[in-house]
């Protein structure tokens, strides 16, 4: 018995284990690289049990990972481990993602292969990873790694494919860390706000390293935030991030495109920017917030374009700078336009600040003002309540804009030093150029003057289209101005006194004289110059479309304009003088325009009923201009209305089909409504309606002698081709005329036309010879139609 069960249980042990090995094979069907069916941290195996005894860890802090690990089961995620440390190597993301949690501090030497991202790693030591060209995909997941506290550096690296949300791809939290990354690519980011590729705080490297395609609002390549930390950016490239585009995912908040950029920084940290490239970016490349201090220097900025829709403007396209310090020297912006409704600032925007920008060259520059009215004011530079340093820099630029105030320059409430600087100007203006190279303004709603030094720059290669009013050439000046050096006294500005007188009250569509007088406020002497006319705002223009000059001579200019199209109500009449050296000068006044009245020779109308007639005429004004706009026309005859339309800029024209209407004269009556512009007119006119011929169409038939049939024929009117809708016809045939038969007698009258049609009935006498016979309908007509009669042969009676 003993030896039964010793057998019986030797037979169960046998079981259990084949059964186990068959259970582990089916365990074991999938790879090591199968993502899907496992995680390392789902094993839970103690560093202990990881360690492989062949390596001596005590001997060096660096893990070499260059060669492939051969596929093993998953019997056991020690033995992956295991097999992955002794054969030098991390096939995938889960590997490295333990590696560096089990072994903090050790140095990482990742494969050329691709990782793909699943959960975030955090790094709570000094760690060092070299890519040796691999590449992270964030499968488009939000992160890749949180550094805390340590110095993270990373080598030879791409990271791609990554869509953050309120962090970047790269995180790093509190003042004691540091981001160092050297030969790295960031490619196909797409973030939120807070930084698309790093979010970083205070202490961050990054030399040669390349961000392409990447978006974020704040930062689509770096957001920086700190007080104390330095920031370096050395010999990287910026190419193709489409950054302020609008395009951002996975928020509807409304965004500050000021703040827009492709770098972001806030606080209080030293910043260089050095010997980097930022090249066909769709937005701005630099801001600056709060306290810091950034250094702008050898750089290129070229080979963007930049359009702004109907309700942006161009403020800072490239460098914004609120409240910090900013040093821009040595770099080149080349092949960059700018086209938006307005520009302010178009390139740089600085504010609440101390601002350099030394020894720069810009060139093939083009700026576009679309917008009706608008203007480029700082073309390059807005300096607004700051002090600014522009200092040697060249400025070669093509402006494009109704109205121009500084090119290169703008001085809102600040103080500039403008020295030593060559600019060279192709300006295209619709308007009025006050200052095509610098604007320094006077604030008179802060009650603010800003201040200007200026002194030894070259102004010799500007050119202005001759339409422009010029109100300066080079430098406008409405503030405090101080010349240094040689300077082009065209910047000294006096004052010009002028006043207006207009007619206080005319008929829209006469003749408005405009009489304009300017003297000198010092002299009292008359100024020669030009002038312009504006009323409510918009500046008279010619037949042409182009702006009209008033040439003053002795201090007069006159300008005799139709007012033609002018609603009946007050206008403001404005005049501007501009002259070279003189501060641009206003005088107002005010006018009434009353309506006028239509003027229209009427015309006969002659047709028959129903017919298609064409009018054509012109509506003019009482000075025998055609009328403006859209005025109401109706047409009536015998009080019933044929037509109602507009008659457009003078023009009445139509196609109208007359009704049915009596032959003979008509009385038609012409109304012209009352509007803005003019009164109601009553003309009144003869319409000559004709009747017309009626055409008859009589139908062949075919019978025996002694059978009933159907005669007919259709009746049109000949011109309009319209059935006969009334009268009385009869019918004959052989010339003798068809009775009626009603109640087996015969009736000779007459019937109806009805919708164009004859109709009778005939019984066929048994007598009538076989053969053609002739049918005639006579017709007596109606009030548009006249008789008619007609006969064929077309009645056949067969055997």
């Amino acid at each position: 018995m003993n030896k039964k069960y010793k057998f019986f249980l030797i037979f169960i042990l046998l079981g259990i284990l084949l059964s186990c090995g068959v259970s582990f094979a089916a365990d074991n069907s999938s790879s090591i690289f199968d993502d899907s069916n496992y995680h390392v941290d789902d094993f839970n195996y103690g560093e202990s049990e990881l360690k492989d005894n062949t390596i001596d860890y005590n001997s060096s802090n660096t893990f070499d990972v260059e060669d492939d690990v051969k596929e093993s089961h998953l019997d056991n995620n020690k033995t992956a481990i295991k097999n992955a440390q002794s054969n030098n190597g991390i096939n995938n993301y889960y590997q490295l993602e333990d590696y560096i949690k089990d072994y903090p501090g050790r140095t990482v030497n990742l494969q050329p292969i691709t990782y793909w991202v699943d959960n975030r790693i955090n790094i709570f030591n000094n760690t060092i990873i070299n890519g040796n060209g691999a590449t992270i995909d964030g499968c488009s997941k939000d992160e890749f790694i949180y550094l805390d506290s340590h110095k993270l550096t990373i080598n030879n690296l791409t990271i791609t494919n990554f869509r953050t949300f309120q962090e970047a791809v790269i995180t790093t939290s509190n003042q004691a860390t540091h981001l160092e990354m050297n030969n790295c690519t960031f490619t196909n980011i797409k973030g939120q706000t807070n930084g698309g590729a790093i979010l970083c705080q205070n202490n961050l490297t990054l030399r040669n390293c390349i961000f392409e395609n990447n978006m974020a609002i704040y930062g689509s390549a770096v957001k920086s935030f700190g007080h104390y930390g330095t920031v370096i950016i050395e010999n990287c490239t910026f190419r193709n991030n489409p950054v302020g585009t609008g395009e951002i995912v996975y928020t509807s908040e409304k965004v500050n495109r000021e703040r827009d950029s492709i770098l972001h920084f806030t606080g209080g940290q030293s910043i260089v920017v050095n010997k980097c490239t930022f090249s066909n970016n769709a937005g701005r490349c630099i801001h600056n917030y709060m306290n810091g201090h950034l250094t702008i220097t050898n750089n290129n900025f070229i080979n963007m374009n930049k359009r702004y829709t109907s309700d942006n403007s161009s403020l800072g396209s490239i460098i914004t700078n609120y409240e910090a310090k900013v040093f821009i020297y040595h770099n080149t912006f080349k092949n960059i336009s700018i086209t938006a409704p307005r520009i302010g600032g178009g390139f740089i925007y600085n504010e609440d600040s101390t601002f350099e920008m030394l020894n720069n060259t810009f060139t093939n520059i083009t700026l576009t003002q679309n917008g009706k009215g608008s203007r480029i004011a700082g073309g390059i530079l807005w300096n607004r309540n700051a002090s600014a340093v522009v200092q040697n820099n060249t400025f070669n630029l093509t402006t494009v804009s109704y109205n121009l105030y500084g090119a290169a320059t703008y001085n809102n409430i600040g103080w500039l030093s403008f020295l030593y600087n060559k600019v060279i100007l192709n300006v295209t203006a619709e308007n009025e150029v006050g200052g095509a190279a610098v604007y320094n303004d006077n604030d008179e709603q802060l009650g603010i003057a800003s201040r200007l030094l200026l002194g030894d720059n070259s102004f010799g290669q500007i050119t202005i289209s001759p339409n422009a009013i010029i109100l300066n050439k080079t430098v406008r000046s409405k503030g405090f101005l101080e010349l240094t050096g040689l300077e082009d006294t065209d910047t000294l500005i006096r004052t010009a006194i002028m006043t207006l007188r207009a007619p206080s009250s005319i008929v829209t569509g006469k003749k408005a004289q405009f009489i304009i007088k300017v003297t000198d406020d010092s002299t009292h002497s008359p100024i020669n110059g030009t002038a312009i006319v504006k009323i409510d705002g918009l500046t008279l223009k010619d037949e042409h479309g182009s702006i009209i000059k008033v040439k003053v001579k002795n201090g007069t200019g006159i300008l005799d304009y139709f007012l033609t199209g002018y609603s009946a109500r007050k206008y403001n009449i404005t005049a501007v003088f501009s002259k070279s050296g003189y501060n641009r000068s206003e005088a107002h006044a005010k006018m009434t325009v009353n309506r006028s009245t239509y003027r229209f020779t009427p015309f006969t109308i002659n047709g028959t009923s129903e017919m298609v007639i064409t009018i054509n005429t012109t509506v003019r004004d009482f000075n025998w201009n055609p009328v403006v706009g859209n005025n109401n026309v109706a047409i009536k005859i015998m009080s019933k209305t044929i037509l109602s339309t507009k008659v457009t800029n003078g023009t009445l024209y139509a196609k109208v089909r007359l009704p049915y209407l009596p032959a003979g004269i008509l009385n038609v009556t012409f109304m012209f409504g009352k509007n803005n512009r003019y009164e109601f007119l009553q003309v009144y006119s003869k319409a000559n309606i004709s009747k017309q011929s009626v055409v008859i169409d009589i139908k062949n038939v075919t019978a025996k002698a002694g059978s009933t049939v159907t005669l007919s024929a259709t009746l049109k009117n000949y011109l309009t081709k319209t059935n006969v809708i009334s009268g009385k016809y009869i019918f004959k045939v052989d010339t003798v005329t068809l009775p009626l038969i009603k109640d087996n007698k015969k009736v000779y009258t007459s019937k109806q036309v009805s919708g164009g049609w004859a109709v009778w009935n005939y019984t066929i006498p048994l007598k009538t010879k076989v053969g053609d016979h002739l049918i005639t309908v006579s017709y007596n007509g109606n009030s548009q139609s006249n008789p008619a009669k007609h006969s064929a042969w077309l009645l056949r009676v067969v055997k």
